[in-house]
């Protein structure tokens, strides 16, 4: 099954796909603790709703940079600002 959330963009040198990876990463995380949780008969139900609006957060962010595309290639304007 195919990860939704990945972009074609997320493989680049950016810091926009760093972002995008670093909330998947923490998304994937909280899953697993949640999940862990779960099994072993805990139950902290803010865990649930702190994955839910880091999902939220997530899709929002790869919806707009989707529609803002040349944010991608800022990168190095970026780069060059905060070296002066």
């Amino acid at each position: 099954m195919k990860d939704i959330r990945y972009r074609d963009w997320i493989d680049l040198d950016t810091r926009v796909s760093k972002v995008l990876k670093l909330l998947i990463e923490a998304e994937d995380i909280m899953h697993e603790l949640d999940d862990y949780q779960l099994f072993n008969g805990q139950k902290y139900p803010e865990i649930e709703d702190l994955t839910n609006q880091l999902s939220c957060l997530s899709e929002d962010y790869t919806k707009y940079i989707d529609k803002h595309k040349e944010l991608i290639k800022m990168d190095d304007t970026i780069t060059k600002y905060y070296e002066r």
